[in-house]
């Protein structure tokens, strides 16, 4: 998701809500559900179950 220039990847803490989510936005053939940890993501910023975070730079590199 792209927000103020700064590109968050959503992030759910259980499928349902992952899946209902990419469906009320119609996102069903553009957006892949995929099981991650957020230390493994190439992203530094996220939206987690409605909750901005934001990763230090150093732990992102990590």
């Amino acid at each position: 998701m792209l927000q103020e220039g700064v590109d968050y990847l959503a992030c759910f803490s259980d499928g349902d809500t992952a899946l209902e989510f990419r469906t009320a936005l119609g996102l069903q053939e553009h957006v892949d559900l995929i099981a991650m940890t957020i230390a493994t993501s190439p992203f530094t910023h996220f939206w987690m179950d409605g909750e901005s975070i934001a990763l230090e730079h150093e732990l992102a590199q990590q």
